[in-house]
């Protein structure tokens, strides 16, 4: 509904068919409905027939969207279901099984936690998959659901300096730190922020 409020021209009539089974899985439809009818926008809708048998499914993914090397985050999945059942959930990256947990879901939402440790500079895609005992899931369709995550090596300065002496005491302070720092003299400073964009600060020394 907020989308389609969004894409209507300003000059037009405005009317919005919704064709639905009247099952909310997402945000607030009643809210959304009302800022239509703040607006003049008229909502008209087609009922489907309901979901019929038992349905489990993966709604959401969550997991931080830049992580360092060596980093601890968690992988956050949300399965909804109308059952209570027994699972398998399994978490995935670029199809291979990372971790596998046997769990119990009750009626409504559920969520689990996998905490990873980042290993590898790169960027990361990650499935979470579950599979519900036997006869109690309809739709397979809705049962993987994927999310990304970016992962930098340590963090790297720029540091701009013409006399090696003024930062003497400053790189070693850094290294023990874990941070890495490259150093380039006043003229060779790159124009323009794409070539700046590697670097977590530019540190301009005297």
């Amino acid at each position: 509904i907020r989308l389609a409020l969004a894409m209507f021209p300003s000059d037009s009539a405005k009317r919005i068919v919704i064709l639905s089974d009247g099952l909310e899985t997402n945000g607030n439809a009643m809210e959304a409905a009302r800022l239509a009818q703040a607006t003049n926008v008229r909502i008209d809708v087609v009922p489907l027939p309901g979901q019929q048998g038992p349905e489990v499914a993966v709604t959401n993914v969550q997991l931080p969207p830049t992580v360092n090397v060596g980093e601890t985050f968690d992988v956050t999945a949300t399965v909804e279901s109308t059952t209570e059942t027994t699972a398998v959930l399994t978490l995935l990256s670029a199809g291979n099984v990372i971790k596998t947990m046997s769990v119990t879901l009750k009626k409504g939402t559920n969520n689990f936690v996998f905490s990873l440790s980042a290993n590898q500079a790169k960027f990361t895609d990650f499935q979470v998959r579950v599979d519900p005992a036997t006869g109690s899931d309809t739709f397979y369709q809705n049962n993987e659901l994927a999310g990304f995550t970016n992962v930098t090596g340590p963090p790297r300065i720029l540091i701009v300096n013409s006399q090696p002496e003024e930062i003497a005491a400053l790189l070693p302070a850094l290294q023990t730190a874990g941070i890495q720092a490259d150093v380039i003299a006043p003229g060779d400073l790159p124009i323009g922020v794409a070539p700046l964009a590697a670097y977590r600060s530019v540190v301009l020394a005297n």
